[in-house]
């Protein structure tokens, strides 16, 4: 295995910093639905973006996080208005429709 021409693990650049590839997993729990693991990878994108150093970076993974805190509240929130509106529909079919608009 030392043989193979293969470059050790260790040594191995990686192309997106630390709070790029949370930001990312963050989205990819969207898609998938999995709003709760989202919530959790936003705290610990949270932490990662307060340990860094670079005044600019951080101003820049802020803006990236408070996306990512949006989506996420307008996924959870759709949600409720969503079935609120399912509800007022229901309602209006069974003929309440004139006493929730006040008529």
């Amino acid at each position: 295995m030392t043989g193979s021409g293969s470059t050790p693990p260790a040594t191995i650049r990686r192309s997106r910093r630390l709070q790029d590839t949370i930001l990312a997993a963050v989205h990819r729990a969207c898609d998938d639905g999995q709003l709760d693991l989202a919530a959790k990878l936003l705290r610990v994108g949270e932490e990662s973006m307060a340990v860094e150093s670079d005044l600019r970076r951080r101003r820049q993974d802020l803006w990236g996080l408070i996306a990512a805190h949006e989506r996420l509240w307008h996924l959870r929130h759709d949600d409720c208005e969503s079935s609120a509106l399912t509800h007022l529909h229901s309602a209006a079919d069974m003929g309440f429709g004139a006493a929730l608009a006040g008529d």
